[in-house]
């Protein structure tokens, strides 16, 4: 019996080696978790800070050049309030583009064809399913930082129309002219629907929609699966993200299908597989 014992417990050199502790094999997991997390940040984070970067460019320079387009005209301040002036400069299409391109770039992390990443996880000592939802938490903070940036760049440009109207001579009256334009615009309200639980609750299952949904297209594309739960999400993003304020009922209805489609990506069952 000792010597089965000493058998089952040699190595390749022929010498004794020891278990280690369970409470010394858990740090090797969680390293091994801490380096995945490095491996999905190093492939995105800078995509995502330089399309932040060039969004916040583009979007300003729209906005300045419709309000100086504005400003030859002799109603100005009668047609070109805040509000009209970032509708009128199609920030919101920006904004759209970059959530396309935020998509594909998540969508394709981690997929054979388009990253060795896959490799070096297999090698660490983490299981396919906690990569699978240690990405999928990775793509939520992704989809989250967007839209708090998003909204970061817009509150900017407000204070620059602010600062653009004084500099012309024009009244002003401060802070409570941006409040006014996050409640009236459709846009802004829906990016930072402040006193809208509903909305709120809307946004909050679509960053968790679209950050499980773009994390199982690595998975899909490797089983030779079909994922459409993403593109699903990102047509009702473009469609139906910017919503008039107080539309309760859409945003309940929203908050349905985003739960059904949430909870069909996680269990992986039905035309989200």
């Amino acid at each position: 019996m000792r010597e089965k014992a000493w058998k089952a417990g040699r190595g390749k050199t022929g010498t004794w080696k020891e278990e280690a502790p369970e409470n010394q094999k858990r740090p090797s997991a969680a390293r091994g978790e801490w380096s995945i997390l490095m491996l999905f940040s190093r492939g995105v984070i800078y995509k995502l800070l330089l399309l932040l970067a060039a969004m916040a460019a583009v979007q300003t320079t729209l906005f300045c050049l419709v309000y100086r387009a504005g400003m030859r005209l002799e109603d100005t301040m009668r047609g070109y309030s805040l509000e009209y002036v970032l509708a009128c400069s199609r920030v919101e299409w920006v904004c759209g583009i970059g959530f396309l391109l935020l998509t594909v770039i998540l969508c394709l992390q981690g997929c054979e064809f388009s990253s060795k990443s896959h490799y070096t996880m297999g090698r660490l000592s983490v299981s396919e399913s906690r990569i699978s939802w240690l990405r999928s938490g990775f793509h939520c903070c992704c989809y989250f930082l967007f839209l708090a940036m998003q909204v970061l760049i817009l509150y900017g440009i407000c204070r620059l129309y602010l600062w653009m109207i004084a500099a012309d001579g024009y009244d002003v009256i401060g802070d409570q002219t941006i409040m006014l334009a996050f409640w009236r615009s459709p846009f802004l309200h829906s990016l930072l629907p402040v006193g809208e639980s509903s909305r709120m609750l809307r946004n909050l299952l679509l960053i968790a929609a679209l950050g499980f949904g773009s994390a199982r297209v690595p998975d899909c594309q490797r089983s030779g699966q079909r994922c459409i739960a993403i593109i699903i999400l990102t047509g009702l993003t473009l469609l139906f993200f910017c919503d008039e304020m107080g539309n309760r009922n859409m945003d309940l209805l929203a908050c349905r299908v985003l739960a059904v489609i949430l909870a069909g990506v996680i269990v992986r069952k039905g035309v989200f597989k």
